[in-house]
């Protein structure tokens, strides 16, 4: 049965909720994600994670090194962005 219904489902919005530590809002909070991008090094590491959400608001929540020394990702683009 869940396959039936599972094979007829479209992803429509993706949220994400942000802690204060990254939004610097204070408090947690959700909003639309435009776009999630994996940061891996060299070795296909994975160092985090930055993204982009539909106000344009971009959060990294990663070590940060040097760009030169890291491999980008796209894990998810929104369509309405």
């Amino acid at each position: 049965m869940l396959e039936g219904i599972a094979a007829k489902a479209k992803i429509e919005d993706v949220q994400v909720i942000t802690p204060s530590r990254l939004n610097g809002a204070g408090a947690w909070q959700m909003e639309p994600l435009a776009e999630l991008v994996r940061i891996s090094d060299t070795n296909e590491n994975v160092l985090g994670y930055d993204l982009r959400t539909r106000s344009g608001a971009v959060y990294s929540d990663r070590d940060h090194i040097s760009s030169a020394d890291v491999e980008r990702a796209q894990i998810y683009c929104s369509t309405t962005t």
